[in-house]
């Protein structure tokens, strides 16, 4: 397998640009564009505009081969309610998929897990539209909206550099929840509250509606069309995780790290994988094949992220300014199954 993909962002050029070379934005768009661009911003409206291309082969496995380009459009606006309108703490957050091309997971392998992070059906979607409030110089921050989970639970700051879906949202949420749960291309209506608790350690929790396409035979992404489906009557979905940031001194030069664990808990029913509604086995002949009906699915998790090397040149320490070490793992009943 072969994957290209590349992405352009037009954005401020002082928010991308390196500290040498301040122009490095402006072969992206004239100048004028920037100025224009920069002079919204700095009232706090922010526009933004992200492509990304996949052109990807399966050359070995699954049930095809064959070769794929497809791409997503991400269009954005990002007003800081303060600056706009004097709203202190405030934030109004949207953006909107442009999806187009055929999915080689989907076409091609038919895995659990897409290759492709990107991967969807075709569409133009909204994803993200909500509010933001900050508290107590930005300790304490609440989120109400259309949002995702896969960026701040259960999520490694390194993983970006993958393109394999399960570095975004990983395969044992996506395959244990209604739809998948709210991460790409579909988001729920939800109430995120962020706490910085110390310097070092940082709490979150949120309750989501639990089926973000509700019930039918179709895909989820066609049952939640243009993602507006905007459902709130479902059983919720809860998580919550707490972030520990800390230092391993190593011959006196720091090396970053952080260990995250977390839980989550549906309050819907789930489809028994074992048996039916009689209470015999799901594989009896002699049963009807109905599954039982189970009460609420859970799960716990952790991240650990730690910089293994950090060379001598990198002041910053963080977990994305050197070469970082990343370690996952999940766990979830067995006995229990979801309708997609």
């Amino acid at each position: 397998m072969a994957a290209i993909a590349l992405a352009c962002t037009l954005a401020s050029a002082s928010a991308r640009a390196g500290a040498k070379d301040e122009s490095a934005a402006e072969w992206l768009a004239p100048k004028w564009f920037n100025e224009w661009h920069d002079g919204l911003a700095n009232k706090g409206l922010n526009f933004g505009a992200t492509y990304i291309a996949d052109n990807i082969g399966n050359v070995s496995g699954g049930v095809a081969r064959g070769a794929i380009h497809f791409g997503r459009l991400d269009l954005s606006v990002d007003a800081d309610l303060d600056k706009l309108v004097g709203w202190s703490g405030g934030r109004f957050y949207a953006n909107a998929f442009v999806i187009y091309g055929r999915g080689l997971s989907r076409n091609y392998v038919q895995n659990l897990a897409t290759i492709s992070e990107i991967e969807a059906l075709p569409d133009q979607r909204l994803y993200n539209a909500y509010f933001e409030q900050s508290f107590f110089g930005d300790r304490l921050n609440i989120r109400a909206g259309q949002q995702a989970a896969d960026v701040e639970f259960f999520d490694s700051q390194t993983d970006d550099l993958f393109i394999n879906g399960t570095f975004g949202w990983p395969a044992i949420k996506a395959s244990n929840l209604p739809a998948g749960g709210p991460a790409p291309p579909i988001a729920v209506p939800g109430i995120r509250v962020k706490a910085a608790l110390t310097d070092q350690i940082t709490a979150y929790a949120a309750v989501f509606n639990g089926d973000p396409s509700g019930p039918g035979d179709a895909d989820p992404q066609i049952r939640d069309h243009h993602g507006l489906a905007f459902r709130v009557n479902d059983p919720p979905w809860v998580i919550g995780q707490v972030r520990f940031n800390y230092d391993i001194d190593i011959g006196g030069r720091p090396l970053a790290g952080n260990f995250t664990p977390g839980a989550w808990k549906h309050y819907g029913s789930f489809d028994s994988q074992r048996f039916t509604a009689e209470g015999l086995s799901i594989a009896d002949p002699s049963g009807s094949g109905v599954p039982a009906k189970l009460r609420g699915n859970y799960g716990i998790f952790a991240v650990i992220e730690q910089v293994l090397y950090r060379p001598p040149e990198v002041k910053d320490n963080t977990t994305s300014a050197s070469i970082p070490g990343v370690t996952a793992f999940a766990a979830s009943p067995t006995a229990r199954r979801i309708a997609i």
